[in-house]
């Protein structure tokens, strides 16, 4: 796997998200289907926390470069790649938007986006070194599936919530219960229940282009905070329970296998 060296992209420019996106495509390969032009892939990157002020993202570089971030993200290429068999894609690491409070205090510094063929991660200075495993975990656990499953991209609400469930459950195995994300601790599993039953059994053929898919996902408009996030942590752990379950086992188990036990909480 090949950690790019984005620090040098702006040792002699100024910080811009047009330079990320120019130089993102120099070192992407095989970008069929996961976006449909430059405009939409810095759309994505942007949403997903990609800062875009030129001061404060040159800043955060510096500082990442300092407490040798780079160096930390080899590490953990080299260990999750070994274990789980995962492909061989570019990672960046890019600064996140530390101006953005509410991303700030939803993430503790920290974000990322996964491709088929590429791993986007946006760092600060804040989180620990054990955050930015969990975080690693996370999404190259995505991108490990994507391979596994030869799939270049999740289609269905079904999938995009096994695939998040699947990708905790992953930060739980190997990095404990600690690092898992907020949003699978601050509900009941009696809501998580009802919300199963409610909204997500009847949408699970939803596709990903519909916009109840990511307003379910990510909790827009009436629907709770990332609660598709939440569901799929719940329904893995519901699956656990049946299962001798482990991350390396069912990296590349079809979504539907998760729905194995499905009446017992429908």
């Amino acid at each position: 796997m090949t950690v790019i060296n984005t620090y040098k992209w702006f040792l002699n420019k100024p910080y811009n998200v047009d330079t990320v996106i120019e130089n993102v495509k120099k070192h992407w390969r095989n970008k069929e289907e996961s976006y449909n032009s430059e405009n939409e892939l810095k759309q994505i990157l942007l949403d997903h926390g990609l800062n875009f002020r030129e001061d404060s993202g040159k800043k955060i570089m510096k500082r990442l470069q300092e407490i040798k971030v780079w160096s930390l993200i080899k590490k953990y290429c080299l260990k999750y790649r070994r274990i789980w068999h995962g492909p061989d894609v570019p990672i960046f690491i890019l600064p996140i938007d530390t101006n953005n409070r509410q991303l700030m205090k939803d993430t503790n510094g920290k974000s990322g986006v996964a491709f088929p063929a590429a791993l986007f991660l946006f760092l600060s200075d804040i989180p620990t070194e054990k955050e930015i495993e969990a975080l690693f975990v996370h999404e190259y656990h995505h991108v490990s599936r994507f391979h596994a499953l030869k799939k270049k991209s999740y289609m269905t609400l079904l999938d995009s919530i096994v695939m998040e469930g699947l990708a905790e459950h992953a930060v739980l195995e190997y990095c404990g219960e600690n690092y898992i994300t907020k949003c699978n601790k601050i509900y009941s599993e009696e809501q998580l229940k009802n919300w199963w039953k409610r909204w997500f059994y009847p949408n699970l053929s939803t596709r990903r282009e519909k916009k109840l898919h990511d307003s379910l996902m990510y909790g827009r408009k009436m629907f709770p905070f990332m609660v598709g996030y939440s569901v799929g942590f719940f329904l893995i752990s519901e699956f656990r329970k049946k299962e001798n379950f482990s991350t390396k086992t069912f990296i590349g188990e079809p979504a539907e296998t998760f729905l194995s036990y499905i009446d017992e909480i429908s």
